[in-house]
């Protein structure tokens, strides 16, 4: 199966001019897996990097193997380890999906613009646009878990004009 790799955004729709328009910008998701059967720990932190400038839609997380341990199994989202800058918390604990907490007003603008909690990682550095990392944290309380996983995904649209965000 091969793949292809688009810089964006990926527009679709026939109509662009005129006041039908049916163009939209395409919704694209990343996921981060927690899976305590390949090593992760009671507090793990991994980094998703998402386009500088883009729009979250929606985090939801899936539990598909409940976690066999701790009394309270907790994912936040920031700019660093535990950082709550787009999610206060969300339980990670039973079978099943999951939502974060309603956001903050705060938060609310970071999920609008990831490059409003600042932190963006650079075009020199990216050798493109630059990217915004955001740090998910799983924390389990409670003794540690040997089972257990929860995939965390990110939907989110690119900005019409990345080149705004070329400098970062």
């Amino acid at each position: 199966m091969s793949r292809t790799t688009f810089s964006g955004p990926i527009k679709a729709g026939d109509v662009r001019n005129n006041a039908y328009k049916d163009v939209g910008t395409v919704v694209l998701n990343q996921n981060v897996v927690f899976d305590f059967t390949t090593g992760d720990t009671v507090t793990t932190t991994k980094t998703i990097y998402l386009p500088a400038g883009c729009r979250i839609i929606n985090i939801v997380g899936l539990i598909p193997v409940a976690y066999n341990a701790g009394t309270s199994n907790n994912v936040t989202i920031g700019k660093a380890a535990a950082g709550t800058e787009y999610t206060t918390t969300f339980a990670a604990g039973t079978a099943g999906f999951t939502a974060p907490t309603s956001p903050t007003a705060a938060q609310a603008v970071n999920w609008y613009n990831t490059s409003a909690a600042a932190g963006d990682v650079s075009s020199t550095t990216t050798g493109t646009f630059p990217v915004s990392p955001l740090a998910v944290t799983l924390t389990l309380t409670g003794t540690a878990a040997t089972a257990g996983k929860i995939i965390v995904t990110f939907q989110y649209v690119q900005p019409d004009d990345r080149s705004t965000f070329a400098t970062a």
